[in-house]
């Protein structure tokens, strides 16, 4: 639809007559003594004596007719009761001025505006027809984001006075609750009726104002990298749309903005075609903030298209890092319900995912607002209610765009996300989901076809798979099994393992499998997490199952699965720890041997994030403690000063000694360097002296998912990388190569 000033009185209403106005307690009584004495005189006339016949008349007599001696009674049946010659009958009494006074505020109240009006002097309806009355009412209250009233009124001493102070408490959602005072006049009108202005709603309200909000918005902060390069900014393009009155052709402007916007016609078509007035402006399109100068004086010079410029949220970098950055939509009737008080209104812009969701007032700030009375050339008249605004605040990440970008690069089209940190800060310096989105397409806007088909697309391209999507572990998990035996099973950096095809610890009826159909012989600890031999760790699982069951799923939650990271800025999911408590909660059965022993591979239960498993092997990279990533470094001011700082907070001590954390980095170092270990041939020749560790996780009935985490230099780590690809296959052959090249990207 067109556009045009939101103002009161100018809106279409929606009208809703609400309840009846209530009456006046004063009524109510005076009703209620008239009545006693419409009795009493009928009885009076009609006699007090006993009928014919000696019976008394009773007041619940059902009889029409008197016949048989028995008198009509006040609650008679009868249509016309008698009465007694030269008696005068007793009219209902007109309400006094007070209660029609309270009548019409009660109606206000129960935003009945047709009965207001009905209460309302002729002279005034000479202003207003019905339909503009309500309109005003219902304007007023959109313009004022009212949600209701509530009155008092003074009383007078006599109640032949024609006029009454009264209180009028305007309920808003924007600046709570606004008080009016003033006096209102009745006249002797067919009864009493109110002498109306608008100034019975706001004092200064006289019939050529009008109520309007002013809305103070702050423009959005910038999201920037860790170098200072805008990563999310607020920009100027160009709004193109049709003035109905200027349009020539209307054929031959849809088809030339059609091909010139690479638009579908029918769409084109549908936009210039809204019923409007005829110097309506009808927006057809928001170009991209690039959109191509030359192009654009083209477009401007067709008859019938204006061209406007337009304040919009631009991601530079397009669908690079858009799982991290988020994008942005107008507010739903539903965001409103809670935002309008926090300013917003119809047409606004709000985060919807990522950053520009999670950090939305950091980056908007409070909007401010002003309810004004303004005259007819627009000038503010008096002031009835201000919010002021608050400033917004830029967003400085931790995030290297142009790694951010190779790392995207890396992902391609695969269903897999990736993560690059550094241990020695814990900042993510790359956090990617694939297949992304382009957060530009949300702002240009999206046909609904569009929109159906990215929201329905199986591979979920708007789902951040690193911090959102829980997959079980595999092998990565095998470290914190490794750590949970050495140091409360007493297993050794020398204890030895048979690495058999198929270990039948639990009975020949419960065979479990080696990923590896081969026996490779004898293993200490070191070789069987460098060679991620399942039996090694079959055989601690059931040793811890035996010690206590609690030992391994406590020792995962203290590496920091099963729970948030606590990262700022964008949200994550926390994953499954399982124990007894939580199987016989989820499946009303019991915790087996079996439990542990599958759990201590990564499988059964265990779910966890691509971040979570990231960070848990940063702590170890580090040597502890495990601490929450930092994605938001600092906000700073429109100034440049800087707001707030962002530093890792500790989540808890790795549950281990120095002497198994030796271990678990030999046995690492092991899988890239050692020519038994399972990223030996992928990391062959690298400059990276990198460690560690791969993962297979069984999908039942699908292809396996591939996990592989590194660090690099083992002895002094800069950064670490993890890659999680669904059906990926293999994690040291398929995802070991893609981790080597991340990591060689962020160590140059």
């Amino acid at each position: 639809m067109g556009r045009r000033i939101r103002s009161e009185g100018h809106a279409l209403p929606t009208r809703s007559f609400g309840r009846p106005a209530s009456i006046g307690r004063g009524m109510i009584r005076v009703a209620a003594f008239v009545s006693l004495v419409a009795l009493a005189l009928t009885l009076a006339i009609s006699g007090c004596s006993k009928p014919a016949g000696g019976q008394q008349a009773t007041p619940n007599s059902s009889s029409s007719n008197p016949a048989g001696g028995q008198e009509a009674t006040p609650n008679s049946s009868s249509a016309n009761p008698p009465t007694a010659k030269g008696a005068k009958s007793t009219p209902t009494p007109e309400p006094s001025p007070f209660e029609t006074a309270h009548e019409f505020f009660a109606a206000w109240e129960a935003k009945n505006y047709a009965a207001m009006y009905r209460l309302v002097s002729a002279e005034s309806k000479k202003s207003y027809t019905e339909e503009a009355f309500i309109d005003r009412y219902e304007g007023i209250a959109d313009e004022a984001t009212i949600e209701g009233t509530s009155f008092s009124l003074e009383k007078p001493s006599l109640a032949s006075v024609t006029e009454t102070n009264y209180q009028v408490t305007i309920h808003t959602k924007l600046f709570g609750d606004l008080k009016q005072t003033d006096v209102v006049r009745l006249v002797k009108e067919d009864g009493w009726k109110v002498a109306w202005s608008p100034t019975l709603i706001f004092k200064d309200l006289t019939w050529g104002r009008r109520i309007h909000l002013f809305r103070d918005v702050p423009r959005r902060g910038t999201i920037f990298d860790r170098n200072g390069k805008a990563l999310v900014m607020d920009g100027r393009t160009a709004e193109i749309g049709v003035v109905p009155s200027q349009i020539k052709d209307k054929q031959a402007l849809i088809d030339f903005l059609a091909q010139r916007l690479s638009m579908d016609r029918k769409l084109v078509d549908a936009k210039v075609s809204v019923p409007s007035q005829p110097d309506w402006f009808l927006p057809v399109a928001t170009m991209p903030y690039d959109f191509p100068v030359n192009a654009l004086a083209e477009v401007k010079a067709y008859p019938g298209v204006m061209v406007k410029e337009k304040l919009i949220r631009v991601y530079p970098y397009g669908s690079v890092a858009s799982h991290l950055l988020g994008y942005m939509t107008e507010v739903t009737a539903e965001d409103l319900v809670k935002l309008e008080k926090e300013g917003y209104a119809a047409g606004d812009m709000v985060g919807r995912a990522g950053i520009e969701a999670y950090e939305e007032k950091t980056l908007a700030g409070a909007k401010g607002s002003r309810l004004a009375i303004i005259g007819p050339e627009g000038e503010v008249v008096s002031t009835l209610a201000e919010k002021p605004f608050k400033p917004s605040a830029d967003l400085h990440l931790t995030i290297d765009i142009d790694l951010q970008r190779q790392v995207d690069q890396i992902l391609g089209d695969r269903t897999a996300a990736a993560i690059v940190m550094d241990p020695r800060d814990n900042g993510i310096l790359a956090l990617s989901s694939s297949p992304g989105y382009d957060p530009n397409a949300f702002i240009k806007g999206l046909t609904g076809a569009q929109y159906q088909a990215l929201i329905n697309d199986p591979n979920k391209p708007l789902l951040n798979r690193a911090t959102l999507s829980t997959y079980p572990a595999g092998s990565v998990f095998k470290i914190i099994t490794a750590a949970a035996g050495v140091e409360k099973a007493g297993f050794t950096a020398n204890s030895t393992f048979e690495c058999v095809p198929v270990w039948l610890g639990l009975g020949p009826k419960l065979p479990m499998k080696n990923w590896r159909e081969t026996n490779t012989g004898t293993l200490t600890l070191i070789q069987g997490i460098a060679e991620s031999c399942n039996p090694v760790f079959y055989e601690i699982g059931m040793k811890l199952d035996s010690v206590d069951p609690k030992i391994l799923p406590d020792f995962a939650r203290r590496f920091g699965l099963g729970a948030l990271t606590d990262v700022e800025g964008i949200a994550e999911a926390k994953g499954v720890v399982p124990d007894a408590a939580w199987k016989k909660a989820n499946f009303n059965d019991g915790w087996y041997t079996g439990d542990t022993v599958n759990m201590a591979i990564g499988q059964g239960f265990v779910l966890v994030t691509p971040l979570q498993m990231a960070n848990m092997y940063s702590a170890i990279a580090r040597g502890g403690p495990a601490q929450t990533p930092i994605l938001v470094r600092k906000v700073t001011g429109l100034d440049g000063s800087v707001v707030k700082t962002y530093e890792p907070k500790k989540l808890s001590d790795l549950p281990i000694s120095a002497n198994t954390l030796s271990i678990l980095k030999a046995g690492m170092r092991a899988v890239a360097g050692d020519p038994r270990g399972t990223a030996y041939p992928t990391f062959l020749g690298s400059r990276l002296a990198p460690a560690g560790k791969s993962g297979t996780a069984e999908n039942p009935g699908e292809k396996t998912h591939a996990w592989f985490v590194a660090y690099a230099p083992y002895d002094k780590p800069q950064a670490l990388a993890l890659m999680f690809w669904e059906h990926g296959g293999m994690g040291s052959a398929d995802a070991g190569p893609l981790v080597r090249k991340m990591l060689e990207a962020a160590i140059p």
